[in-house]
């Protein structure tokens, strides 16, 4: 998965798994994208590419403009997709983290 180091479902102990953890979250992803950036993207090339397909312009320059829309809507999905990669490890990393403080909190405190 791309991970480095042990996954922290494979942790023995409370304190393995916070570790491994903590490894995780520090090695995940870190690609920030400024909202100004996002939204200046998001009107200024569709709306060049719109007007390229449609405009007075030459059938080399339309079939660029198809191509770079194509590549768009490509990592689009790429994006989506891994962010849906990146909540369901969020919500099964809550979900450990949940099952391991219910079973310390099982534990007798006579040990």
């Amino acid at each position: 998965m791309g991970r480095e180091g042990l996954p922290p479902e494979d942790a023995d102990t409370y304190e393995e798994f916070r570790a491994r953890l903590e490894q995780e979250e520090a090695d995940g992803p870190k690609r920030a994208v400024s909202p100004l950036w996002s939204g200046l993207v998001a009107l200024v090339i569709p709306t060049g590419i719109i007007f390229g397909l449609t405009g007075p312009a030459s059938l080399p320059l339309k079939l660029g403009a198809a191509v770079v829309l194509a590549a768009i809507l490509v990592m689009a999905m790429r994006t989506f997709r891994r962010t849906e990669r990146q909540q369901a490890r969020s919500i099964e990393l809550d979900r450990l983290r949940n099952a391991w403080q219910e079973s310390l909190g099982q534990r007798s405190p006579s040990l």
